[in-house]
């Protein structure tokens, strides 16, 4: 009984580390996708890049890049208003950033923007909506590069 038992663990196992498998590939393609309607968490809830580019297109939202100025003078989203990590680190509020509407931050990779809404709250701003797609997904999903 005890070789039957387990020999039951390890079936179990084994269909256990197959399902993992299954739902990480599965997951991995479907962040592959690169579809604009796709619904992404981000540690404030779902939003829906379409919507943001939408919402920042119409006035409705601000789109905020938190990368450094090298970073940014090599290239950056149309819409974007430049406010480096290194300056919210320090106090320092973007002047063309309103605090009182919605604020959607984005970096490179999506890990800077985690250190950088809290720090944009902090100074005041009240809707801060970290993006986990980085800049190059955010043009590849159709958000317009700037033209400078």
């Amino acid at each position: 009984t005890s070789k039957m038992a387990a020999l039951v663990r390890v079936l179990s196992l084994g269909v256990v580390s197959h399902q993992l498998a299954h739902s990480a590939r599965a997951s991995s393609a479907l962040g592959r996708q690169g579809v604009a309607g796709a619904r992404m968490l981000s540690g404030d809830g779902l939003y829906n890049i379409k919507s943001v580019m939408e919402e920042v297109q119409a006035g409705d939202a601000q789109l905020l890049d938190c990368r450094e100025l090298d970073e940014w003078q090599a290239g950056h989203l149309k819409d974007a208003i430049f406010a480096p990590l290194s300056a919210l680190t320090v106090g320092e509020l973007p002047p063309h950033v309103q605090p009182d509407e919605k604020i959607y931050v984005h970096c490179k990779a999506g890990v800077r923007v985690h250190r950088a809404a809290p720090l944009l709250r902090q100074l005041g701003c009240e809707s801060v909506i970290p993006l986990q797609e980085g800049f190059v997904d955010l043009l590849q999903l159709g958000m317009a590069p700037s033209e400078q």
